[in-house]
């Protein structure tokens, strides 16, 4: 396997964040294994996957996908993807107000198992060619979150697949800090899909059964233009990494209870509401309501 020393140097972020990646962004193209480095500091492993990919590949089929056109902090994206692993809590979200496992893990539990599994056959690569990194990953993860929020015996929390998703120029945003990530890449009957690094002025080609590990919260990156050859082409990515807002949550019970508190304070804040209503006559669709009949249309 080759390894290539490549600076990382200064550019004008303008000229590329929340646009489209294009091959011509960058001079040096990747297509055959190699461990980037820059200083002597592995920065970027590419290699090819010699394991069995087929059940992995299958469970990708299976799954329903959410459809994505949007756009998020300027950032436009466009495909399909589903995310799997454990979830952090969103407090402002009357549907995510606890820490929990993903939707895929009721929904399709085996194929859910199965990209959990499969991690493990990837994290030796981590442990491998970034030692360092990886010893900081275990002990971040092992230090702050408890085992009930990771992935079984690996230093991941969570993860995404995407299908036919073309992101933007950009950099990650959520992981724990110096934490690498880990994509399977899973692709048939497409050309183009890269991942350009203007950073360090390098296209990877991403083929088929290939895996990338890298700190993309360091990196910029983005996708360059995907073209199907046939109605049955695909290209999808699996990305494992450590989500910083896990550190944040409770043994299960806790979580439970204090869901369940949370849903009490907001029902009775919306019968004090309703209650507030019906004190002195209100206006509804233009009519004056008295108490009582206020009082009467509130019990149907």
């Amino acid at each position: 396997m080759k390894v290539i020393d490549l600076p990382i140097v200064d550019i004008d972020l303008h000229n590329f964040m929340k646009r489209t990646a294009n091959e011509s962004d960058c001079k040096n193209a990747i297509n055959y294994d190699c461990l980037i480095t820059s200083g002597g500091v592995p920065k970027i492993l590419y290699l090819k996957f010699d394991g069995d990919t087929r059940f992995i590949r299958q469970a990708c089929k299976n799954i329903k996908y959410s459809q994505v056109e949007r756009i998020s902090r300027g950032l436009v994206t466009k495909g399909k993807n589903r995310i799997f692993g454990m979830r952090p809590k969103r407090p402002m979200s009357q549907f995510a107000s606890s820490c929990s496992s993903t939707s895929l893990a009721k929904e399709s539990p085996s194929e859910h198992q199965l990209l959990c599994d499969f991690v493990k056959q990837l994290t030796p690569l981590y442990e491998k060619y970034f030692s360092k990194e990886y010893s900081k990953n275990v002990s971040a993860v092992e230090n702050k979150i408890l085992p009930e929020w990771k992935i079984k015996d690996t230093p991941f929390t969570s993860g995404i697949v995407n299908k036919d998703s073309q992101l933007q120029y950009h950099y990650d945003i959520g992981h724990i800090p110096k934490c690498l990530s880990i994509m399977l890449v899973l692709k048939k009957g497409c050309i183009g899909g890269g991942l350009c690094f203007p950073e360090m002025d390098i296209n990877i080609e991403l083929a088929d059964s290939y895996v990338l590990i890298m700190d993309g919260q360091e990196l910029m990156h983005g996708v360059t233009p995907i073209v199907k050859q046939h109605k049955d082409a695909y290209r999808i990515t699996i990305v494992y990494y450590s989500l910083l807002q896990m550190w944040k949550c409770l043994p299960i019970t806790e979580e439970i209870i204090a869901v369940r508190k949370m849903r009490a304070n907001r029902e009775a804040k919306r019968a004090s509401g309703i209650i507030s209503k019906m004190n002195g006559d209100k206006i509804s669709g233009g009519a004056l309501f008295s108490k009582k009949t206020t009082l009467r249309l509130a019990k149907k």
